[in-house]
């Protein structure tokens, strides 16, 4: 199954309304979506060629991103997209 991750940064305005966004979201498919410090997971933040926040990334099984959205704006209007596309496909 392919995994949304989005890094996010606690001194980043962007992030807490991307994260606000998602908390308010009707869609159960938004509880999936995981939220990960860029700086509590560096390592996994630079596997994927994140240097800032937020980002979303949609990884497939295999570990691969397939999908990358960048800025607090472009996330929470593409998120429905974005979930209507990779949730719950192999």
């Amino acid at each position: 199954m392919n995994r949304i991750v989005v890094f996010t940064d606690p001194y980043c305005g962007p992030c807490g309304m991307v994260k606000k966004y998602f908390a308010h979201m009707k869609d159960e498919r938004a509880k999936d979506i995981e939220i990960v410090s860029l700086y509590d997971d560096l390592e996994y933040a630079r596997k994927y060629g994140v240097t800032r926040t937020p980002v979303l990334i949609v990884i497939n099984e295999k570990g691969g991103m397939i999908d990358k959205v960048v800025g607090g704006q472009p996330i929470t209007q593409n998120i429905r997209r974005i979930l209507e596309e990779y949730h719950g496909k192999n």
